[in-house]
Protein backbone atom coordinates (compact mmCIF):
# COMPACT_ATOMS: atom_id res chain seq x y z
CA UNK A 1 0.00 0.00 0.00
CA UNK A 2 1.20 3.49 -0.70
CA UNK A 3 2.20 5.76 2.11
CA UNK A 4 1.81 9.10 0.31
CA UNK A 5 -1.00 11.58 0.62
CA UNK A 6 -4.12 11.51 -1.53
CA UNK A 7 -3.21 8.59 -3.73
CA UNK A 8 -5.26 5.70 -4.96
CA UNK A 9 -2.79 2.85 -5.00
CA UNK A 10 -4.40 -0.50 -5.55
CA UNK A 11 -3.07 -3.59 -3.89
CA UNK A 12 -4.66 -6.26 -6.01
CA UNK A 13 -4.57 -9.94 -5.32
CA UNK A 14 -4.48 -11.86 -8.54
CA UNK A 15 -5.93 -15.26 -7.80
CA UNK A 16 -5.29 -17.58 -10.70
CA UNK A 17 -7.93 -19.87 -9.26
CA UNK A 18 -10.93 -19.11 -7.07
CA UNK A 19 -10.43 -19.04 -3.32
CA UNK A 20 -11.63 -22.18 -1.53
CA UNK A 21 -15.39 -22.48 -1.11
CA UNK A 22 -16.42 -21.56 2.44
CA UNK A 23 -19.20 -23.63 3.99
CA UNK A 24 -21.38 -21.15 5.84
CA UNK A 25 -22.71 -21.73 9.33
CA UNK A 26 -24.48 -19.90 12.14
CA UNK A 27 -21.36 -17.87 13.02
CA UNK A 28 -19.64 -15.38 10.75
CA UNK A 29 -17.07 -16.92 8.38
CA UNK A 30 -14.27 -15.04 6.60
CA UNK A 31 -14.78 -15.32 2.83
CA UNK A 32 -11.04 -15.64 2.10
CA UNK A 33 -7.82 -16.44 3.92
CA UNK A 34 -7.05 -13.39 6.09
CA UNK A 35 -3.41 -13.40 4.93
CA UNK A 36 -4.69 -12.04 1.61
CA UNK A 37 -5.69 -8.70 3.19
CA UNK A 38 -3.43 -8.45 6.26
CA UNK A 39 -2.73 -4.89 7.43
CA UNK A 40 0.81 -4.08 8.67
CA UNK A 41 1.45 -2.99 12.25
CA UNK A 42 1.22 0.76 12.82
CA UNK A 43 -0.16 1.29 9.29
CA UNK A 44 -3.24 3.19 10.43
CA UNK A 45 -3.27 6.93 11.09
CA UNK A 46 -6.31 9.14 11.71
CA UNK A 47 -8.05 9.79 8.41
CA UNK A 48 -6.41 6.91 6.53
CA UNK A 49 -9.11 5.18 4.52
CA UNK A 50 -9.11 1.80 2.76
CA UNK A 51 -11.68 0.40 0.36
CA UNK A 52 -11.97 -3.34 -0.12
CA UNK A 53 -13.92 -4.71 -3.07
CA UNK A 54 -14.60 -8.39 -3.63
CA UNK A 55 -16.32 -10.55 -6.19
CA UNK A 56 -17.64 -14.05 -5.71
CA UNK A 57 -20.32 -16.67 -6.15
CA UNK A 58 -22.68 -18.51 -3.82
CA UNK A 59 -24.47 -21.84 -3.90
CA UNK A 60 -27.45 -22.96 -1.80
CA UNK A 61 -29.01 -26.39 -1.36
CA UNK A 62 -32.73 -27.09 -0.97
CA UNK A 63 -32.89 -26.10 2.71
CA UNK A 64 -34.31 -22.68 3.61
CA UNK A 65 -32.14 -20.22 5.52
CA UNK A 66 -31.08 -16.62 6.02
CA UNK A 67 -27.92 -14.63 5.29
CA UNK A 68 -26.10 -11.99 7.34
CA UNK A 69 -23.22 -10.21 5.55
CA UNK A 70 -20.64 -7.80 6.92
CA UNK A 71 -17.04 -6.64 7.14
CA UNK A 72 -14.64 -7.54 9.91
CA UNK A 73 -11.21 -6.49 11.13
CA UNK A 74 -9.29 -9.19 12.93
CA UNK A 75 -7.61 -12.56 12.68
CA UNK A 76 -10.15 -14.82 10.96
CA UNK A 77 -13.74 -15.91 11.37
CA UNK A 78 -16.09 -13.68 13.38
CA UNK A 79 -13.42 -11.13 14.37
CA UNK A 80 -14.08 -8.32 16.78
CA UNK A 81 -15.17 -5.94 15.47
CA UNK A 82 -17.54 -7.07 12.74
CA UNK A 83 -20.10 -4.69 11.25
CA UNK A 84 -23.04 -6.57 9.73
CA UNK A 85 -26.29 -5.85 7.96
CA UNK A 86 -29.78 -7.17 8.54
CA UNK A 87 -30.84 -10.81 8.35
CA UNK A 88 -32.27 -11.56 4.90
CA UNK A 89 -33.85 -14.71 3.49
CA UNK A 90 -31.80 -16.62 0.95
CA UNK A 91 -33.16 -18.47 -2.07
CA UNK A 92 -32.79 -22.26 -2.11
CA UNK A 93 -31.37 -24.44 -4.90
CA UNK A 94 -29.07 -21.85 -6.48
CA UNK A 95 -25.70 -22.65 -8.07
CA UNK A 96 -22.79 -20.22 -8.58
CA UNK A 97 -24.89 -17.05 -8.27
CA UNK A 98 -22.63 -13.99 -8.42
CA UNK A 99 -22.17 -11.30 -5.81
CA UNK A 100 -20.03 -8.19 -5.37
CA UNK A 101 -19.30 -6.22 -2.23
CA UNK A 102 -17.39 -3.16 -1.13
CA UNK A 103 -16.53 -1.64 2.23
CA UNK A 104 -14.84 1.49 3.50
CA UNK A 105 -12.66 1.34 6.61
CA UNK A 106 -11.64 4.75 7.97
CA UNK A 107 -9.22 5.19 10.87
CA UNK A 108 -10.51 7.59 13.53
CA UNK A 109 -7.72 7.10 16.10
CA UNK A 110 -4.75 4.78 16.53
CA UNK A 111 -3.04 2.78 19.24
CA UNK A 112 -3.88 -0.34 21.23
CA UNK A 113 -7.42 1.02 21.57
CA UNK A 114 -7.66 2.75 18.20
CA UNK A 115 -10.94 3.20 16.38
CA UNK A 116 -12.19 2.67 12.84
CA UNK A 117 -15.49 3.29 11.14
CA UNK A 118 -16.61 0.52 8.76
CA UNK A 119 -19.53 0.45 6.34
CA UNK A 120 -20.36 -0.97 2.93
CA UNK A 121 -22.68 -2.79 0.61
CA UNK A 122 -23.23 -6.36 -0.57
CA UNK A 123 -24.82 -6.80 -4.00
CA UNK A 124 -25.82 -10.39 -4.57
CA UNK A 125 -27.56 -11.20 -7.83
CA UNK A 126 -31.31 -10.99 -7.27
CA UNK A 127 -31.64 -14.78 -7.63
CA UNK A 128 -29.66 -15.30 -4.39
CA UNK A 129 -32.05 -13.49 -2.06
CA UNK A 130 -35.72 -14.18 -1.52
CA UNK A 131 -36.26 -10.41 -1.69
CA UNK A 132 -35.59 -7.89 -4.41
CA UNK A 133 -34.92 -5.19 -1.82
CA UNK A 134 -31.44 -4.04 -2.75
CA UNK A 135 -28.88 -2.81 -2.04
CA UNK A 136 -27.97 -4.67 1.13
CA UNK A 137 -26.01 -2.24 3.30
CA UNK A 138 -23.99 -2.81 6.44
CA UNK A 139 -24.37 -1.82 9.13
CA UNK A 140 -28.16 -1.72 9.06
CA UNK A 141 -28.15 1.66 10.82
CA UNK A 142 -25.71 4.58 10.85
CA UNK A 143 -22.03 3.55 11.03
CA UNK A 144 -20.47 3.66 14.47
CA UNK A 145 -16.85 3.57 15.58
CA UNK A 146 -15.29 0.19 16.45
CA UNK A 147 -12.25 -0.37 18.66
CA UNK A 148 -9.19 -2.05 17.10
CA UNK A 149 -5.51 -2.49 17.95
CA UNK A 150 -3.58 -0.64 15.23
CA UNK A 151 -0.19 -1.67 16.66
CA UNK A 152 -0.28 -5.34 15.63
CA UNK A 153 0.39 -7.04 12.28
CA UNK A 154 -2.01 -9.96 12.78
CA UNK A 155 -5.28 -8.36 11.69
CA UNK A 156 -6.92 -8.39 8.28
CA UNK A 157 -9.94 -6.85 6.63
CA UNK A 158 -12.34 -9.58 5.52
CA UNK A 159 -15.91 -9.87 4.38
CA UNK A 160 -17.87 -12.12 6.73
CA UNK A 161 -20.96 -14.17 5.89
CA UNK A 162 -23.19 -16.47 7.90
CA UNK A 163 -26.39 -18.35 7.32
CA UNK A 164 -29.06 -19.92 9.48
CA UNK A 165 -30.54 -23.32 8.79
CA UNK A 166 -29.31 -26.89 8.57
CA UNK A 167 -28.43 -27.20 4.88
CA UNK A 168 -25.11 -26.66 3.11
CA UNK A 169 -24.67 -23.19 1.63
CA UNK A 170 -21.28 -22.06 0.32
CA UNK A 171 -19.62 -18.85 -0.80
CA UNK A 172 -16.51 -18.56 -2.94
CA UNK A 173 -14.46 -15.40 -3.43
CA UNK A 174 -13.10 -14.99 -6.95
CA UNK A 175 -11.18 -11.71 -6.53
CA UNK A 176 -10.29 -9.14 -3.87
CA UNK A 177 -9.01 -5.59 -4.38
CA UNK A 178 -7.63 -3.38 -1.59
CA UNK A 179 -7.32 0.33 -2.31
CA UNK A 180 -5.74 2.96 -0.14
CA UNK A 181 -7.86 6.03 -0.69
CA UNK A 182 -5.61 8.44 1.21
Amino acid sequence: MGDGGFINLREVSHPIVDESAITLGTAQKALWAPALTMIPANYWRPGRTIRVTAFGKATTDGTAGNYVFGVGYGAGDAPTPTVSGATVAGTVSQTNISWTAWAIIECRSRGATGTVRMFGEWRPAVALLASTLQPYTFPSSAPADSTIDTTVATNAITFQLQRSGAGVWTATTTNVILEELN
